[in-house]
Order: structure tokens, then C-alpha cells, then sequence
């Protein structure tokens, strides 16, 4: 269900049927004040923003910042799903790129409209356009963010699971876990992005390498600092496992393909523990 708040009763509460039509919710429902009550959490911010159905209850619904299946901003997850709280994206900039977000990732650039995102993010369609002169321009500052961000939490998961640095190369593994265990895991949102956007000659695909280069990077850096023999080498192996397992999770939506890469690695590293 989504529906926006202005401070008063909304006209229309509307959800969709598993085929995408709009089906109306009827005229006491709309006029209930227990329903307007529980659309006010004590979590809700008072401004606008819109909201969304999980399980029996309503929840003031801000889009989560996934990063490639890492969520933002998410609390944990209550006894229908997941809620979320704090306040609305400060800027139409931030709730744009929050929406497109969430969108993106979930469903694929390519199934996703800009009048969607629009609603959604509750801006207008010329202020989308006045940071956005192209539907392309939204998506490669989505997967710019996306890359950023996600390797900013690999670095900090890997650090934070393996203190010593000898430890660190295995350790990615164990962050992958945790990331494909995520309930909206979908993959790699720049990988993602890249197969949609198939042409070799679209953005899209220098913004993918970029990305792949800078992960492989950070993996040599970690072999480096663990004296592993040819990091370089190794880097580009691991770089592999990573995008294999990375594969299998989101096909067959089980975490412990991380574990098997991780075996993998450790036989590379010739049998230690780390």
C-alpha cells in the first residue's frame, strides 16, 4: 500500500494486485480513524513522506539506501518485516536517489519508470529533472553512490571481523555472508546495472570496471598486508570467488556460498586458517 500524508485524511488509499492494478480500498477504510492512527507511529516523522504495508501494519515508509543489498537506515526486523523510522531524505536530491534506490535494486533499471520514482519520492517531475536531465543521469549517480558505499562497508566489516591483519583476506568472505544473508539481497547493484545496460559503449559498463578495479585493489591491499605471496595475482583470484559466489547466492538465496568461496581461497593461501 502506498499513500502520501499532507497533515490530513488522504482521498485515497490505494494497493495493487499481484498484476500491478490499482485497487481501490473501500470507502470505510478510507474514512476509519484507526487506520489514519496507525499511520502515525511514534517512530513517524510529521512531515509528508509515503508509507507502505508490511504484513497487518502500516509503516511510515522512508526508502532504505541499499547498497548493493546493504540496507541503511533499516531498524531491525519486527514480527511482519522489517520497519523503518527516522526522518524523511532532507533534500528532493536525497529522497530522488533513496527511491531510485530501493527501485532499482529490487525490480532493475529497465523496469523501472521515472513517473514511478516521482511518485514515490513525493518530489515534482520538474524538480526530478532539474538534478536528473536524463533517466541515464539518475541511474549513473545511483551506481556511483552504489559503488562508493559499498566498498566503504566491505572495508569497515572486513576490519571490524578481522582485527589482525593476517586474518583480513578470509575475513571478506565472511562479510559476503553476512551481505547475502540480507532479506532484499539481489545481487551486485553495479553488476546488476551493467547486464541490463548491456551496449559496451553505455557509461554503465566504465562505472562496472571502475568498480571491479577498485575492489580488486582493496583485496590486493589486504593480501599485501598479510604477506601473502603475488597479491596481485591472488587479488584478481579472489576477485573471481567473489563474483561467483556472489552469482550462486543470488540464484539459489543461500548465504553459504560465502563459506564455499571461502574454502576456495583459504586452498589459494595455501591451507591457512586465517
Amino acid at each position: 500500500m502506498i499513500l502520501k500524508l499532507n497533515g490530513v485524511s488522504p482521498r485515497r488509499l490505494q494497493t495493487r494486485n499481484h498484476k500491478g492494478n490499482n485497487i481501490s480500498t473501500p470507502r470505510a477504510a478510507r474514512k476509519s480513524p484507526k487506520s489514519k492512527t496507525s499511520l502515525q507511529p511514534k517512530e513517524a516523522s510529521p512531515a509528508a513522506f509515503p508509507c507502505q504495508r508490511l504484513g497487518t501494519t502500516v509503516v511510515p515508509y522512508r526508502p532504505v539506501c541499499l547498497v548493493a543489498g546493504v540496507s541503511w537506515g533499516m531498524t531491525s526486523p519486527g514480527p511482519t518485516g522489517p520497519t523503518f523510522a527516522g526522518e524523511p531524505p532532507a533534500t528532493p536530491r536525497h529522497r530522488i536517489l533513496d527511491t531510485a534506490r530501493v527501485l532499482f535494486y529490487r525490480r532493475g533499471v529497465t523496469n523501472v519508470g521515472i513517473n514511478e520514482i516521482i511518485a514515490e519520492s513525493g518530489v515534482a517531475k520538474a524538480t526530478l529533472y532539474a538534478h536528473f536531465a536524463t533517466k541515464d543521469e539518475l541511474i549513473l549517480e545511483f551506481m556511483r553512490q552504489g559503488d562508493a558505499r559499498w566498498i566503504a562497508w566491505l572495508d569497515e566489516r572486513v576490519r571490524a571481523l578481522a582485527p589482525e591483519a593476517r586474518a583480513r583476506p578470509l575475513a571478506v568472505f565472511d562479510a559476503l555472508a553476512e551481505w547475502f544473508a540480507l532479506p532484499f539481497f539481489r545481487g551486485c547493484l553495479l553488476g546488476n546495472v551493467g547486464t541490463e545496460l548491456a551496449d559496451p559503449q553505455h557509461p554503465a559498463q566504465a562505472l562496472l570496471a571502475d568498480h571491479k578495479e577498485r575492489v580488486r585493489a582493496l583485496l590486493e591491499g589486504w593480501l599485501a598486508e598479510a604477506d601473502a605471496p603475488n597479491p596481485s595475482a591472488l587479488a584478481s583470484q579472489f576477485l573471481l570467488l567473489i563474483e561467483g559466489a556472489t552469482a550462486v547466492a543470488r540464484m539459489t538465496r543461500d548465504p553459504n556460498a560465502a563459506q564455499q568461496a571461502q574454502a576456495v581461497a583459504r586452498a589459494l593461501l595455501g591451507g591457512e586458517k586465517g
